[in-house]
């Protein structure tokens, strides 16, 4: 019951958009974060981080 309710749920556009907002540098931080624990391994993400 609670499976379908929560299937639902997400199916609404109002639902999504309230769910899905998130700060705009998280991106960046988060590559950021992966570049200071394996620098040598990041070249691809450290190309498509946004400014």
């Amino acid at each position: 019951m609670v499976a379908a309710l929560l299937w639902a749920a997400t199916r609404l556009p109002v639902f999504v958009k309230t769910t899905s907002v998130a700060p705009t540098d998280e991106l960046a931080a988060l590559i950021d974060e992966m570049n200071s624990t394996a620098p040598q391994g990041t070249p691809a993400l450290l190309a498509i981080r946004p400014e």
